[in-house]
């Protein structure tokens, strides 16, 4: 997972699970199974390494891949091209190269009224997370026969020596966090159980209970057989 956040005073912060190393990969959550999403233990699927790709088939617009700089301005000419897309789904989004090109996916995702979708078998973290968040509705998909229900993964974030669980609440390095989920309709209570559920060279895959505290999923469908 990677993540990258220009900070506002023009310097550029190296966030969460950063270009410095993949974090570690644990095939359990850093909480008990026992209310979760899946059949433990779960399997994270292979992250992506590769920059975002933007496809469409009818009115979804899939994103696989980590953002980069650039990435916003992809989404919105895909957007822009297709006026039908109704729905994005984040089929493996591990994080951000750069978190204000994130932040811009997902401030454009709330803006054209779009869901946002987990499918079975898919995973996100950090900044894909983020993206999702966004969604007007969102949905996560699965289990099915074949694949695991989509998996939702946060963590704290990193700048140099500094970690975002480290910093007092009071702390001007949040405000860009809280601001954006602010924008989206997502309460501050998510980016501080965020930055708190694990360390930023890991990460820390969201329990059926934790889901719904905090409000990341929006409808029923995703209450399927097996959660």
């Amino acid at each position: 997972m990677f993540r990258s956040f220009r900070l506002y005073i023009g310097f550029i912060l190296v966030i969460g699970l950063s270009c410095k190393n993949n974090p570690t990969t644990s095939t359990t959550p850093t909480t008990d199974t026992t209310d979760t999403p899946w059949t433990p233990p779960i399997q994270i699927p292979t992250l992506s390494e590769f920059d975002a790709q933007f496809t469409v088939i009818g009115t979804e617009m899939t994103i696989e891949g980590r953002i980069k700089t650039n990435s916003s301005t992809l989404f919105n000419s895909v957007l822009a091209a297709n006026a039908g897309v109704a729905t994005v789904i984040l089929e493996n989004v591990p994080g951000t190269l750069d978190t204000d090109a994130s932040f811009a996916i997902g401030r454009a995702i709330r803006s054209n009224g779009l869901a946002t979708v987990v499918p079975a078998g898919g995973f996100i973290a950090s900044g894909g997370t983020d993206i999702f968040l966004a969604g007007v509705t969102r949905t996560i998909s699965g289990p099915n026969t074949t694949k695991q229900a989509g998996l939702i993964a946060v963590h704290s974030w990193e700048a140099g020596y500094t970690r975002g669980s480290d910093l007092p609440t009071s702390s001007p390095l949040h405000q860009p966090f809280l601001t954006y989920y602010s924008d989206i309709g997502i309460p501050d209570s998510f980016y501080w159980f965020a930055i708190n559920a694990a360390t930023p060279d890991t990460f820390h895959v969201m329990t059926t209970a934790e889901i719904s505290q905090h409000g990341v999923v929006t409808t029923t469908t995703s209450k399927v057989t097996g959660w």
